[in-house]
């Protein structure tokens, strides 16, 4: 698809974070130690694009660093809580619910013209998720102004991830509560199904270089 990335990538991480869900995110330098086993997340909205992924990498070196980094094992969907599958079908069914929690796994960030944008505000989440179910699926979910969409509760910090030599971009990891309760049914599920989607295909900026990773509880 033209202008679309059709994968989301997680940041490499120690392997007890999939099982903890807690990292100190500093500035995007990761020490590594001789024989520590990491771990990332790699999530396709083309079925086609997994296998191939996995035949590719598995069992195989790559290089990180200059370094080399063995493959051991690629978890396919319904081994753990972080590897899932969904269609566009089910994601359209989502419930009109009144809201959701959304947990930042790693630093999420918006773009708003040539200002980066670390706070979660509701325009920028469903902003960002809007454009890229239209550009996976041809189709505007969401026309409203979300006048009555609102952050409920949060537990956030900022968080910065170095890509390049002083090249930073900044967002935040932590907690956040969205609240839609009071818009119209069909906008509710639009939200919903929107807000399930961002668990596969990320949100914000830089999702194929580890941003913008998050785990969605209805």
């Amino acid at each position: 698809m033209s202008g679309f990335n059709g994968a989301a990538l997680s940041a490499l991480t120690p392997e007890s974070f999939w099982r903890t869900l807690h990292y100190s995110w500093g500035k995007g330098v990761l020490q590594l130690k001789k024989g520590e086993k990491l771990a990332f997340r790699v999530s396709f909205l083309e079925d086609a694009l997994l296998d191939s992924f996995a035949q590719a990498v598995a069992g195989s070196s790559l290089t990180l660093g200059g370094a080399p980094i063995g493959v051991r094992h690629v978890s396919r969907p319904g081994e753990n809580a972080m590897s899932r599958r969904v269609n566009e079908e089910e994601l359209r069914e989502s419930p009109p619910c009144n809201g959701a929690d959304v947990v930042f796994l790693s630093p999420s960030g918006f773009k708003s013209g040539s200002v980066q944008n670390i706070l979660p505000e509701p325009i920028f989440w469903f902003r960002s998720l809007a454009a890229r179910w239209k550009a996976a699926y041809g189709e505007s979910l969401i026309e409203d102004t979300l006048e009555n969409t609102f952050v409920a509760d949060y537990s956030l910090r900022s968080a910065a991830v170095l890509l390049k030599e002083s090249l930073v971009f900044r967002g935040c990891v932590g907690r956040i509560r969205y609240v839609w309760k009071n818009e119209r049914t069909a906008v509710r599920k639009a939200l919903a199904c929107l807000t399930a989607f961002a668990f596969f295909c990320g949100v914000g900026y830089k999702t194929t270089q580890g941003m913008g990773q998050v785990l969605v509880e209805f």
